[in-house]
């Protein structure tokens, strides 16, 4: 049994995380009380200023940490065993992991002696090449060798390689069982069929379509960013995923999961479209 639910998020992500702890509340069905689907932000726990001269291995070149990155956020990953005391099952959810139905089976799984339970990454040739992050299940007794600070210590002394983290390659001392697909379907388009959809394409998530994605560290993804807008004529390319998530966005503003102000302070900041009142049926925020 999940006990807790645990969203990883940062300061970018922050209403997209307000989104996923409302879904999943939403699809717990009531077995997860509120106040046990808890965010977990990076800037609670870490001072960028204390470590923005510091640097990771990504891809085996040292690259400037900078704290606001796509997938920063993953580094809360070993907070949660910590939080849960090295007790009992947790959920962990990315702040664009959206579960769409029903997840108390998924909340009910064994763990068996699995430490770590995550959909498997395949290459041609179906071998395993590392597991997705957006969608994890622990065992935090376990994870009892997960220390928050000591990892950020590995990570900045170059210890840990990011991409080896993000895909759990260094964890080849735990078991780590098999996520079935539906529990973590990765998608450009939206499917409601599945238990949880992960939208973790910045291009085509529909409350930030159309930003402009400028402060990014990586030039060829805001290239890719512009010509896949282009080529959509400015229009998100899947109208069904943009009424869904636009229709939970504004349910969870009337559930007081989301706060207006918030929505807004984030548009003038450039991390919601700027018609995002529009698309939520609001004449203004």
């Amino acid at each position: 049994m999940i006990n807790d639910i645990f969203i990883l998020s940062q300061d970018r992500h922050y209403l997209s995380a307000q989104l996923a702890r409302y879904c999943a509340w939403r699809a717990a069905c009531g077995i997860i009380k509120e106040e046990n689907i808890h965010i977990l932000s990076l800037h609670d726990y870490i001072l960028t200023k204390n470590n923005e001269q510091k640097t990771i291995i990504y891809n085996n070149n040292a690259v400037s940490w900078r704290g606001n990155d796509w997938l920063d956020f993953m580094l809360l990953r070993y907070l949660v065993a910590e939080k849960m005391s090295y007790k009992d099952n947790a959920l962990i959810l990315s702040p664009f992991a959206f579960a769409n139905w029903d997840i108390r089976q998924l909340l009910n799984i064994d763990m068996a002696d699995n430490a770590i339970i995550a959909r498997p990454n395949y290459d041609d040739k179906n071998a395993i090449t590392g597991y997705d992050p957006h969608v994890l299940l622990i065992n935090c007794d376990r994870c009892n060798d997960w220390s928050f600070q000591n990892f950020l210590s590995m990570i900045f002394n170059h210890k840990i390689k990011f991409h080896d983290f993000i895909f759990l390659h260094h964890e080849k001392d735990k078991k780590i069982g098999t996520l079935e697909k539906n529990w973590n379907v990765l998608e450009r388009s939206l499917n409601t069929k599945s238990g949880i959809t992960t939208l973790h394409h910045e291009v085509i998530q529909p409350w930030r379509y159309g930003c402009d994605f400028s402060h990014d560290a990586i030039n060829y993804c805001q290239f890719l960013i512009k010509k896949f807008q282009l080529q959509h004529n400015g229009k998100h390319p899947d109208p069904f995923m943009e009424g869904f998530i636009f229709a939970r966005m504004r349910e969870a503003i009337d559930a007081n999961f989301i706060d207006i102000q918030d929505i807004k302070h984030a548009s003038m900041n450039g991390l919601m479209r700027d018609d995002i009142a529009f698309c939520l049926g609001f004449d203004n925020l």
